[in-house]
């Protein structure tokens, strides 16, 4: 057991050593070693390994790569080898005796440095002995850490195990089977949460003399490759006091949820392909020498109950462990001074350049901090004995907003799961697939899909008791985004008959006499009473059926295309003269009655998504935004509900929550509408460069913001919305890049010069230098649309493997195709190119032919 005084001292030692990477400033890879411990760094990533106290003590990150390093994101115990004896003792190679290191490589490229005389215990305790290999090239995030170990004696263990702790507060593990998270693991709130309290997934045990600090422990022996910890503790904790059954205004919340959990620290690891016991992935509220979350690896043992969260290894009974195992590890893990993975699917981030830092932040901090953390999707991440596609509406920590409800569609996971698809990261992407199947599979005989789930029971009304039309048009939004970011077109044709039987419970409000739907309720904000013929559910099915012809077009049904092409220029024309308001001649009502009569609060959000979808001239869209932006409240944060106010006796059950607030669902709709007008500057200065702030300086967000543009802090905490629109603002409309069915195209909003390497997707943008290159998923034909160049030049086209260095994909295509097309007259080019076949994808390459 580490002695009361070691950790003092190595508390000491951490602020002692803190400014020891200043040594090790970059560009270039360089060692540092000395007699207690030894340094490697780059610029980019600082290691420390300690020789008196055997560990890695020390991982600091600059993701600018200027030497100007952050926090330790590991705790005090850091990275060791260690034991956990039958009674309850803790070993580890910090108390077991110095070790050696040798430089075996210092070059300016790469360095590698061997530690030798790494054990499990000090003096004659010690059994397991390991070696490590460390290594950093330049230019590179991820330290790689290859381990190779062995049992110099029998013993009788209940695990021999390398621990990793870290100081970032939320743990996100990547299995197999699906996502773990959990922040801020508390057994106690665990046990006053109403959902988790029935459950027999809680396991209460006396902790370990040694791990008090560290209840919560998630042992797996599903294959983890990836896993990551980001984020701050936060001034307080507040999730359970702010859900919806609490208060009609959701006004009895006393503390501060979740700002200034910033943590700027992260930390990713990517784990080889070896053999173990299992991982434990570890979180804790307390810290400590701990820290906030990490993992252990067992070599050789047991493990504590598996695929569900426990007190850990006070039941785990010892077992022999014989002298002459062997085993080996490799790690790549990589800091980071900002609350998102350094590392993404294919590899370390881009340091050779990608957009701008602030939007990279909030992008990645947006996808990964929040909607990744609401997957619920490996074993037992609902109830006992049961693993489903499902997602909460925020983070696990440890409880759940809206504890209880998953799989909202009403439009909140079509938000989530579309900023999770927009990361280009396979593995998420194939999340969100089990997600919406999970939802498909319960479609009942009228073609409606739930508008929840209670636990794992579908629900079909929403909370309010309203049926809405809005879990049946953004789930087939959300599969028609799956297939799009993807490129997988065979899973589209062969679940189209599904997508066709959940259409037909709209198509069937589509009414002759009128040629518009007559919805049952609010489209997307479900207390609201709206009814009849609406303007939010009218103005959103014609977006709904032009993309639901583009899907028919795409899987060979070019007569079911032109059919709702038809019947899409039929509803928004009827719309178009129908829903306006005449009189005031400047937005669309709120609704129509069959008899003449109408309802309106001047909709900000049934008038946004009537001009996302093109619905308004340009005359009337001037006007409607005229209306708009006179608002008092609209842009506090995007976007605000309405002119008018949502009293009781507008509201389902008088529950006016939504009222009065913003919402990140309409400035989503905002968003598009200033893009398909060309209002920039209210899209950049209003909509999204305050939401970027927020998210960098805050990391997880609440659910709606004030008319002020404060955030309704007695809304629900670490809620997924506003982060995820804030990547979506990002990916598809500041840097333009939209890819559908059988097109790709890149059209930015407002930046002229930038490259963009996140995922499986990479655009080299260069407006001045007229270039473009980019490379997307998919394989085939596709229509190629590249905007923002020079009107009326001729540009050559090649089409081919590309660099096949990264960023740019490794693994391409055979395909090789030259080829020259003229920008029309808004500085467009459009063409037909493949974008990848069997081997990999295509790069294209577009240069102004008189550049070359």
């Amino acid at each position: 057991m580490l002695r009361p005084w070691l950790l003092i001292a190595a508390s000491h030692a951490g602020i002692a050593l803190a400014g020891i990477c200043q040594g090790v400033p970059g560009p270039k890879a360089r060692v540092v070693a000395q007699p207690d411990h030894i340094v490697i760094g780059n610029g980019y990533t600082c290691i420390v390994v300690s020789l008196s106290s055997p560990r890695i003590s020390q991982l600091r990150a600059d993701f600018t790569g200027k030497g100007q390093y952050g926090k330790n994101v590991l705790a005090n115990s850091g990275i060791s080898l260690g034991r956990l004896d039958e009674d309850g003792t803790v070993h580890s190679s910090a108390d077991g005796g110095r070790a050696v290191a040798k430089v075996a490589n210092k070059s300016e490229d790469l360095v590698e440095v061997v530690v030798t005389g790494i054990a499990d215990a000090a003096g004659d305790k010690a059994a397991a002995t390991e070696t490590w290999t460390l290594s950093l090239a330049a230019g590179e995030r991820s330290v790689k850490l290859r381990i190779n170990g062995a049992l110099q004696r029998d013993i009788s263990a209940k695990a021999l195990r390398r621990n990793f702790a870290f100081m970032p507060s939320s743990i996100y593990g990547l299995f197999d089977r699906g996502v773990v998270q959990m922040k801020g693991y508390d057994a106690k709130l665990l046990q006053r949460n109403k959902h988790w309290s029935n459950s027999k997934l809680l396991r209460f045990n006396q902790s370990l003399r040694g791990e008090t600090t560290f209840a919560g422990h998630h042992a797996s022996k599903d294959t983890l490759d990836r896993l990551y910890a980001l984020g701050g503790i936060g001034e307080s904790r507040c999730n359970s006091c702010c859900d919806i059954d609490l208060g009609k205004g959701h006004t009895d919340c006393p503390m501060g949820g979740s700002l200034g959990e910033a943590g700027n620290t992260s930390v990713s690891v990517r784990r080889g392909k070896f053999q173990s016991q299992g991982v434990v992935l570890l979180n804790s509220a307390s810290g400590g020498l701990f820290g906030h979350s990490g993992f252990q690896e067992i070599l050789a043992g047991s493990l504590p109950e598996q695929d569900v969260w426990t007190s850990g290894w006070s039941s785990v009974g010892a077992t022999q462990i014989l002298s002459g195992l062997q085993w080996n590890a490799s790690y790549e893990i990589a800091p980071n001074n900002f609350d998102f993975p350094a590392q993404g699917p294919f590899g370390d981030l881009s340091t050779e350049g990608n957009i701008e830092d602030k939007d990279l932040q909030a992008m990645l901090t947006g996808i990964y901090g929040s909607p990744v953390g609401q997957l619920c999707t490996h074993d037992n991440g609902v109830v006992l004995g049961h693993r489903v596609g499902q997602m909460a509406t925020t983070i696990a920590r440890p409880d759940y907003g809206y504890g209880g409800l998953y799989n909202f569609f009403d439009p909140d996971n079509y938000i989530s799961v579309s900023a999770m698809l927009f990361s280009g990261d396979p593995y998420l992407q194939e999340q969100v697939r089990v997600v919406i199947e999970r939802n498909g599979d319960f479609m009942n005989h009228k073609g409606q899909l739930p508008h929840h789930f209670q636990n794992t029971e579908p629900t079909f009304q929403a909370i309010s008791g309203e049926t809405q039309t809005g879990p049946n048009v953004f789930w087939i939004l959300s599969c028609f985004m799956y297939a799009k970011t993807t490129g997988n077109l065979a899973w589209l044709k062969e679940y189209m008959p599904t997508l066709r039987n959940a259409s037909a419970f709209l198509f069937d409000m589509i009414q002759p006499q009128t040629n518009l739907l007559k919805s049952p309720g609010s489209l997307m904000i479900d207390v609201f009473i709206r009814n009849n013929y609406t303007t939010d559910t009218n103005a959103m099915a014609v977006g709904f059926l032009r993309d639901f012809a583009d899907a028919e077009e795409a899987t060979g049904n070019s007569t079911g295309a032109v059919h709702l092409r038809n019947i899409a220029t039929m509803v928004a024309e009827a719309t178009d003269a129908m829903l306006w308001n005449k009189e005031a001649d400047d937005h669309y009502f709120t609704q129509l009655n069959p008899d003449g009569s109408t309802r309106d609060f001047v909709d900000y959000d049934a008038n946004l998504i009537a001009l996302a979808h093109g619905l308004a001239s340009a005359d009337r869209a001037k006007k409607v935004f005229a209306r708009v932006d006179g608002g008092r409240c609209i842009h506090g944060r995007a976007t605000f509900v309405s002119e008018l106010y949502y009293g009781k006796d507008d509201t389902t059950d008088g529950n006016i929550g939504d009222s009065w607030c913003s919402m990140g669902r309409i400035g989503w709709f905002d968003a598009l509408a200033r893009k398909r007008y060309g209002d920039q500057s209210t899209f950049d200065n209003v909509l999204l460069d305050p939401l970027i702030g927020d998210v960098n300086r805050w990391t997880w967000l609440h659910e709606r913001y004030n008319c002020d543009g404060t955030p309704q802090r007695n809304r629900t905490s670490h809620y997924f919305e506003y982060p995820s629109v804030t990547a979506m603002m990002l990916h598809y409309i500041r840097y333009g890049i939209q890819l559908g069915f059988d097109s790709v195209k890149v059209s930015p909003f407002g930046p002229k010069n930038f490259t963009y390497h996140i995922g499986n997707i990479h655009v080299d943008y260069n407006g001045p230098a007229e270039t473009v290159r980019l490379s997307t998923p998919g394989t085939g034909m596709r229509q190629v649309v590249v905007e923002g160049l020079t009107p009326d030049k001729i540009y050559k086209v090649r089409v081919g493997p590309g660099p096949s260095t990264l960023p740019w994909p490794r693994a391409v295509c055979v395909v090789a195709d030259d080829r020259t097309v003229t920008a029309d007259r808004d500085g467009g080019i459009n063409f037909q190119a493949h974008v990848g076949d069997l081997n990999g994808p295509c790069v294209i390459t577009i240069t102004q032919q008189s550049l070359r």
